[in-house]
């Protein structure tokens, strides 16, 4: 609203000073210099904060990944300067303050994990190294407990032979394979009929969420112009 002020500004001054305005109105009260530049220093505080919200309102796929490096950006934008008047370090004193009270503890942990494993912020610049280890830490653990789950859940547990019925039908007789039909056991198994051993030990899950993670962040960030994270990955 005071940036559309300014910008009219002008027309507002030459339309409040002509005649017919005058004629009608006995007394017309306008800004003074000192309120117009009051009014530009304000623009210019809030300005990270209002390309801020245009970035996030024109987002197509908004992901929680951003809030992070948002937050940390907006608090860097809006330090103080030496150039700053004293109204322009109040505002940026006061918005930061109400920034340091947001997105503490388990939201703030949840928010940084959030941000690792975006390939667009991966590199995590708005904390220390000891707290970026610390991040990756934690999704490589929890990468590992999702893998364990997931392989929990695909084994299926056999039943016991002797607890399976065992049914006969008399008249039907044996089973008979059609006359000059083969499987591919008939060609090869002989080869290929034993259980194939890796020529490897097999990592635990943790080993193998561990190497992605070295290898997820050696890789290239994905450009910030591409929408959508989750294609990426």
């Amino acid at each position: 609203m005071l940036l559309r002020f300014l910008e009219q500004q002008p027309a507002f001054c030459a339309a409040l000073l002509s005649g017919e305005v005058r004629k009608t109105e006995k007394e017309v009260c306008t800004l003074s210099e000192a309120d117009i530049t009051s009014a530009e220093k304000i623009v210019n505080a809030l300005k990270p904060k209002k390309v801020a919200t245009l970035v996030m309102s024109e987002e197509k796929s908004p992901t929680i990944s951003v809030v992070a490096p948002l937050h940390a950006q907006l608090i860097h934008d809006l330090q103080e300067s030496s150039s700053d008047s004293t109204m322009t370090k109040e505002i940026k004193s006061a918005i930061c303050l109400d920034f340091s009270k947001r997105y503490l503890d388990d939201e703030q942990e949840i928010l940084y994990m959030a941000s690792a494993i975006d390939p667009r912020f991966k590199a995590l610049p708005f904390l220390s190294e000891d707290k970026r280890q610390d991040i990756y830490v934690r999704v490589i653990a929890e990468a590992a407990r999702s893998q364990q789950r997931e392989t929990d859940a695909d084994i299926v547990p056999l039943p016991n032979v002797e607890d399976i019925p065992v049914q006969e039908d008399i008249s039907a007789g044996p089973s008979k394979r059609p006359r000059d039909s083969f499987t591919l056991a008939d060609l090869l198994g002989q080869t290929y009929g034993g259980a194939v051993r890796p020529s490897h030990t097999k990592k635990n899950t943790h080993d193998q969420a561990e190497e992605e993670m070295t290898r997820y962040k050696e890789a290239a960030p994905m450009p910030l112009a591409e929408a959508n994270p989750l294609d990426w990955w």
